[in-house]
């Protein structure tokens, strides 16, 4: 077997890293993150109306949602959700939740 060695310049702004320890770093960036209604709105690309009524307002998904989601006390009180959760569960149900 013939071996080449080489030397490639690495620019000072950038870091080589193994790739299992790059899809972590991946997965734990919605770690600890909370989002509001108006995140999920532009991350699903459906209304509040639409979520309100297929998820939100939905008495079985909202009994599925309801470890990772506030859901509003009172009249200004806001729709919050712990982010990686949320992205999870939309990705998990996406064609039941599309009902399909």
């Amino acid at each position: 077997m013939q071996t080449l060695k080489t030397t490639i310049p690495i620019p000072e702004h950038l870091v080589v890293i193994d790739k299992v320890e790059y899809e972590e770093l991946q997965a734990n960036t919605l770690l600890g993150k909370y989002i509001t209604l108006q995140d999920l709105v532009e991350h699903t690309g459906k209304s509040k109306p639409w979520l309100d009524e297929h998820i939100l307002s939905h008495p079985r998904r909202m009994k599925e949602i309801e470890d990772f989601t506030h859901f509003p006390q009172s009249r200004g009180d806001k729709w919050a959700f712990k982010a990686k959760e949320m992205y999870q569960y939309l990705d998990k149900n996406f064609l039941d939740i599309l009902g399909r």
